[in-house]
């Protein structure tokens, strides 16, 4: 079964929300998509006090460089808030030749 390692930056609700989705129906994905989703790295502004569902092994950053920069990481899924430095983020993601997953946002 193919592993593929994601990037969230952005850890509030939603994020949080999506850790917590990717984590409860990890069988239904595997099952579905034939792969491991896997959040290898979370990043956001105030990583001193997330609190990370159990079970979750990601390293925390507050530099989203890290996780662009990650070569393992195969998709970044980008929920922080606003429009800066979100396109900056989402096109550095994309230049690096990563898959992103990123909320409509108004401008």
């Amino acid at each position: 079964m193919k592993k593929l390692n994601i990037g969230l930056i952005g850890c509030g609700t939603v994020g949080l929300g999506v850790i917590k989705l990717l984590n409860e129906r990890a069988n239904f994905f595997n099952k579905r998509f034939h792969a491991d989703f896997a959040v290898k790295t979370i990043c956001d502004l105030d990583i001193q006090t997330k609190r990370i569902p159990p079970g979750i092994n990601a390293k925390l950053t507050a530099d989203y460089n890290e996780v662009l920069n990650d070569k393992d990481i195969e998709v970044v899924i980008e929920l922080i808030g606003g429009t800066k430095p979100a396109a900056q983020i989402v096109l550095g993601a994309l230049r690096k030749g990563k898959h992103v997953i990123t909320p409509t946002k108004n401008s």
